[in-house]
């Protein structure tokens, strides 16, 4: 896809306008705001994704789709609305990846270098940011802690760890015993004033 241009020309590439992601087992309560689909794809619940865009979340870095949350019969599993992002750019320029201080880490066989002290250039008025090096591809980037503190109050189930935690995050994600699902370097919900 390195020579397709974004947003796609041909048809054939466009992002579809309406999705549905199909969950095989009986939920109910369908309820989250975030959940990293892979392939540069990130499944938003309209709300976050409106905070995302009223913080600064870059309109021409992504295409759009809504998606229903359906079961395998067809049948809406909630009436919350939700949407596809798939991004085609990404905001690496933005920011300072200081090699000199990278940590080089293996995980499910790739090898993947990490910055705990990469740093925003100048993002002007943005808050929010998206990268394409693989180790930050699953993440979004949040340059201001009033954000931060937002998206802890409002909206649940959204993890968020510091730049400088994220490097042994992303190494032991898929070692309960060394990082636990809920785990002290998590930021945590901020309690009402």
């Amino acid at each position: 896809y390195k020579d397709i241009p974004f947003p796609p020309v041909e048809e054939k590439y466009k992002f579809p306008e309406h999705l549905f992601l199909t969950f095989k087992k009986k939920q109910k309560n369908i309820d989250f705001h975030y959940l990293e689909y892979g392939s540069d794809v990130k499944i938003l619940s309209a709300d976050f994704f409106n905070f995302l865009l009223e913080n600064g979340l870059n309109k021409n870095q992504f295409e759009l789709a809504d998606i229903k949350i359906v079961d395998v019969d067809g049948n809406s599993l909630t009436e919350k609305k939700y949407v596809a992002l798939r991004f085609g750019l990404f905001d690496d320029n933005l920011f300072d990846f200081n090699k000199q201080t990278s940590i080089r880490t293996k995980v499910n066989g790739s090898t993947n270098y990490l910055f705990p002290d990469i740093k925003l250039r100048d993002g002007g008025a943005r808050k929010v940011f998206v990268l394409k090096d693989f180790a930050y591809r699953a993440s979004i980037v949040f340059s201001k802690q009033s954000v931060i503190s937002e998206i802890l109050k409002t909206f649940n189930g959204i993890d968020i760890y510091s730049i400088e935690d994220f490097p042994f995050v992303y190494s032991n994600q898929y070692d309960e015993e060394i990082l636990p699902l809920n785990n002290h370097l998590k930021k945590m919900k901020v309690q009402s004033e």
